[in-house]
């Protein structure tokens, strides 16, 4: 009977958590609150004169990823900013997740136009640099800088190279997107 029910329990949790790992849900990222739309753009600064000194490989360049985002103008309108740019590059796990629990990542509602006009009701705009910690990546951020986008404010968010959880790397070739333990 102890046997039967041991059995019984398995299948059960094997009955809940494949509809989790086959259908992954799409989180909904919070609305923000503030008086204006939001914009966002993402900007890649790539130094090609100065080498990576966290990594070996004398082949990766120096670059820093960073995501604006600000107040847009009333009609703005387009595609919607992504959630993780590169969804189609990234490593087999990012953390200690696998990377397909991000494929419908791309359906996120961020809230954000992507290269909406900044709006013209003030000139210039405050702005905060927005540093993440701990290997976080800026898009775990991505409510609480369109909040204060929202509001007003200008935001710089920064993936940090080698410290984040994922991010994406220049070298001489091409773009692409690696993690930490990658480098360690």
């Amino acid at each position: 009977q102890k046997r039967c029910l041991q059995v019984a329990l398995f299948f059960f949790i094997l009955a809940s958590i494949v509809p989790w790992a086959v259908f992954v849900p799409v989180p909904q990222l919070s609305a923000p609150q503030g008086h204006y739309k939001v914009g966002t753009r993402v900007f890649r600064w790539v130094d090609p004169a100065r080498a990576e000194h966290l990594t070996a490989d004398a082949n990766y360049i120096r670059n820093v990823v960073v995501l604006a985002l600000y107040p847009a103008e009333e009609g703005a309108n387009g595609p919607h900013s992504s959630y993780l740019d590169g969804l189609g590059s990234l490593p087999d796990n990012i953390g200690m997740l696998p990377s397909f629990i991000f494929d419908h990542y791309d359906k996120m509602e961020t809230h954000g136009v992507m290269n909406a006009p900044i709006a013209k009701a003030q000139s210039p705009w405050p702005v905060i640099l927005f540093l993440t910690g701990n290997g976080a990546s800026r898009a775990f951020y991505t409510s609480l800088a369109a909040g204060l986008a929202s509001r007003g404010l200008v935001v710089l968010a920064i993936d940090h190279p080698y410290e984040a959880t994922a991010w994406k790397v220049a070298n001489s070739d091409e773009r692409e997107y690696v993690t930490p333990s990658g480098f360690r």
